[in-house]
């Protein structure tokens, strides 16, 4: 055995054929793992470890049948599974020589926990992050991947953190849709069983199992389009409620219903997409549902709401100094002292946005005494509202970034119509703030009864 080194393919393959012992060759990268040269130069990765007080040699592959990063891969998930106290090599096959000659791989058959002989057994959570980190950016865009994500961290990720995606069974499956169904979160729980249909499919191609245990659960009911529209009433009191809430979620529902943007978009929204000088917010195509980039002019109203987001966020910077004598949180209970590119960033850890929605929208329902709305209830909201003031329609679309579909002339005509937009969402902004402010005369007084239709 040689001295631990980097494993690389230029090494791997200037590496000499032994004159009678075969060579091992550790790797300084991946504990355990290394790759051993026979005296008839064949290359063979593999990898070492102990466990329950005995020491295993697991095989992985032939170089270069198996490329290296592929191999330092499997030798890092079953680092993960002997971690586990799980052997990821329990019952091998006998292996012929490497100098002898290997007839054809017969297909492969199935054994315990639904995995293909000779496949060492993968645990969820590294095949997750394959299928998000590898897979998925050829074959999705970003804000898709990150609905991937979202989606099946949330639902799958707990119950199954420790367990290998061959050990999976379909009544499991099942019993975390059902979960959702029985919190009443079927919309939820639509997507959970489409996203993770999906992912044991690729599981199944990957060679990661033989069967995938959501194949053959029912297709989930397609979801009902929504018409939930609020009522001026119902805005005043969401914007209330949304004020007496505070940052982050108070200024992201206030924002949601000043541009009309989506959740995502607005929970999302980073320092370096806005000009304040300009008065101008320009969300990337990565993180719209289309693909496309949207510019999204500020009204004043929704302005002042961020310039004082931006204030606070440099009192914070100062307090973090040690510069400001008066404790931040007393004035903001929820705050980031640590510099983050997110406007509404998560308070442990700034790298990421904020995450405590469902809570947040539960506060606000308690205390606006509204039910039966969502956050995406708000942009048709302001998007009907927009129709009232003669915005037109296709400059609705474009402020809601819907593709103008049908029309010809949208391949053409690539004008921004900023003016245009910037006008429909001041126009928005000021009659919101008189419905703030005032009850309008034509308001029903039947809408002051809580909505109580589904």
């Amino acid at each position: 055995m040689t001295s631990r080194t980097i494993l690389t393919d230029l090494l791997i393959r200037a590496l000499p054929t032994p004159s009678q012992v075969s060579t091992q060759y550790p790797d300084a990268k991946c504990q355990g793992f290394g790759i051993r040269v026979s005296s008839k130069g064949v290359k063979t990765f593999y990898y070492r470890y102990e466990l329950n007080g005995s020491a295993f040699r697991m095989t992985i592959g032939r170089y270069p049948d198996v490329k290296l990063a592929d191999a330092r891969l499997k030798a890092d998930q079953a680092r993960i599974l002997v971690k586990a106290g799980i052997d990821p090599n329990p019952t091998p096959d006998p292996q012929p020589t490497e100098d002898a000659s290997t007839p054809a791989a017969a297909p492969p058959t199935a054994v315990a926990n639904n995995r293909p002989e000779g496949v060492e057994p993968v645990l969820f959570t590294t095949a997750l992050k394959t299928y998000l980190e590898v897979h998925c950016p050829g074959h999705a865009r970003q804000s898709t991947i990150n609905e991937y994500r979202f989606v099946l961290t949330k639902h799958y990720d707990r119950p199954w953190a420790n367990r290998t995606v061959c050990s999976i069974k379909k009544s499991e499956v099942i019993a975390v849709i059902d979960r959702a169904k029985a919190n009443g979160q079927y919309s939820a729980a639509r997507h959970a069983q489409k996203y993770v249909k999906t992912f044991f499919k690729w599981c199944r191609a990957s060679d990661y199992i033989l069967v995938s245990p959501s194949e053959d659960l029912p297709s989930p009911p397609k979801a009902k389009k929504r018409t939930r529209l609020l009522t001026k009433h119902e805005i005043r009191r969401v914007w209330e409620a949304a004020k007496a809430e505070g940052y982050p979620f108070g200024p992201i529902t206030q924002l949601a219903i000043l541009t009309a943007q989506r959740r995502s978009e607005v929970v999302g929204m980073r320092w370096d997409e806005l000009d304040f000088a300009e008065a101008i917010w320009t969300i990337p195509g990565s993180r719209t549902k289309n693909g496309e980039p949207n510019i999204v002019p500020i009204s004043t109203l929704a302005l002042m709401i961020l310039s004082e987001i931006k204030r606070m966020t440099a009192l914070s910077r100062d307090q973090a100094a040690g510069t400001l004598e008066t404790s931040l949180r007393d004035l903001y209970p929820y705050y980031c002292p640590a510099p983050s590119p997110y406007v509404f960033p998560s308070k442990t850890n700034p790298r990421r946005p904020f995450a405590g929605i469902n809570r947040a929208k539960r506060r606000i329902n308690s205390s606006a005494q509204i039910d039966h709305w969502v956050i995406h209830d708000l942009r048709r909201t302001t998007t009907t509202q927009l129709g009232s003031l003669d915005v037109p329609k296709d400059i609705q679309k474009r402020i809601i970034n819907h593709s103008q579909s049908g029309d010809v002339t949208a391949i053409y005509d690539l004008y921004r119509y900023t003016e245009q937009r910037q006008k429909a969402l001041q126009s928005w902004a000021d009659k919101l703030l008189t419905i703030i402010e005032h009850q309008t005369e034509e308001e029903d007084e039947t809408l002051l009864l809580p909505f109580d239709t589904p």
